[in-house]
């Protein structure tokens, strides 16, 4: 959220194509770009004083496996699904992550509003870029929302029967590798 809010704030600021605000506005506006940080802030400084160490928050996520590594380990799991048998799993992550990609591709062909892309992207970049358990990518995701407007304008153009017929398909999939998931041997 604090990516899309500076970027709508930058278009905002940028003086082409810009209309003349009045300064009472434009310090709104920038007392807006310093306040969005201070709620993650303030929770990276509370489990510093919790922890006892200024590294505290990076810490707690280092000893869950999880961080920032550009998306290292998650390519590490989806090649180690790929050299053993069955194959499916890996394929089938490759497919998704391709997926995921291609859509991004289609907000930004679809003129998506700057903030909304840059939301959207920051949320792709955090899921698939952060190292640690593969069941967080899909949690990681839920919260991508811009990446369902290009299917949601695709599914606007079918007939009701057809859209009823994806979206039910769509659910009973979900469903049905949710329950093996919770009930199978786990990811993929």
């Amino acid at each position: 959220m604090v990516a899309a809010l500076w970027v709508a704030a930058a278009v905002e600021l940028l003086p082409e194509g810009r209309r003349r605000q009045a300064w009472r506005t434009d310090r709104g506006l920038l007392a807006g770009v310093a306040l969005a940080p201070l709620g993650w802030l303030g929770y990276v400084v509370w489990v510093a004083a919790r922890t006892g160490s200024v590294t505290g928050y990076f810490d707690v996520q280092n000893g869950w496996g999880n961080g920032f590594d550009g998306g290292l380990a998650f390519a590490g799991f989806i090649g180690g699904l790929l050299i053993e048998p069955p194959f499916v799993g890996g394929l089938g992550l490759l497919l998704g992550v391709g997926a995921l990609i291609w859509l991004a591709i289609r907000c930004v062909r679809q003129r998506q509003p700057l903030p909304l892309l840059a939301y959207g992207g920051a949320v792709l970049v955090l899921a698939l870029a952060a190292k640690g358990y593969f069941g967080s990518k899909p949690r990681l995701l839920i919260p991508a929302f811009p990446l369902l407007l290009p299917i949601a304008v695709a599914l606007a153009r079918l007939r009701p029967v057809r859209t009823a017929l994806v979206l039910g398909s769509a659910g009973l999939a979900s469903a049905v590798y949710g329950a093996f998931w919770l009930h199978g041997s786990g990811p993929p």
